[in-house]
């Protein structure tokens, strides 16, 4: 069965997230974890959060065919849309990070212009804010963690609540007490005029 591309580049590849993409999935959360404390949920109930749960949940893949690791909408239905990604630690820090947000962006904003996305990194992720840099991204502030009204829009979109293992891993944020800085990413830094 082939693939559902989300948006492609001709480099980078965004494919809609497919019960094939688990062992990926679970290999990137690792790696994740280990740069982050706090999160107790499962990897069996982090993989439905992600593949059954949510909306707007892409593998990243190279020109090689190569998973990179996992690009998001956090909110895809808002007014102004949250854009996340996470990379295995060997595709860090050579430009997949801001080539695949651009792209997700751009495919978005063809489909739905909005005014900008939002970014949003923990002021210790220096990568990341290395990222928006990189982007054009516009800092605007610090915020205070959202986990409580994450849950909140997931259950409403959903019709239900959530398990309470995963509300469990959510509200209690890994960042606790750690600043997270947030961005806007203006259409005028990712179309290409």
């Amino acid at each position: 069965m082939e693939r559902e591309i989300y948006a492609t580049d001709g480099v980078m590849t965004l494919f809609n997230i497919a019960e094939e993409d688990k062992e990926n999935y679970l290999r990137l959360r690792e790696q994740v974890l280990k740069l982050i404390d706090g999160i107790r949920t499962s990897d069996e109930v982090a993989w439905k959060l992600v593949y059954e749960y949510t909306t707007g949940n892409y593998s990243v893949f190279d020109s090689n065919s190569e998973y990179c690791g996992n690009a998001c909408f956090h909110n895809p239905d808002a007014e102004i849309p949250e854009i996340g990604i996470e990379l295995l630690e060997d595709k860090r820090n050579i430009g997949i990070g801001p080539r695949s947000v651009k792209l997700l962006a751009q495919t978005y904003y063809a489909d739905k212009p909005v005014e900008y996305f939002v970014l949003k990194v923990r002021r210790k992720n220096t990568h990341s804010r290395h990222m928006m840099e990189k982007l054009g991204c516009v800092y605007v502030g610090v915020e205070e963690n959202d986990f409580k009204e994450r849950i909140e829009k997931i259950e409403k979109s959903l019709g239900r609540n959530l398990p309470s293992d995963f509300k469990e891993a959510f509200l209690s944020p890994c960042d606790e007490g750690e600043d997270i800085l947030v961005y806007k990413y203006y259409p005028e830094a990712f179309l290409d005029r």
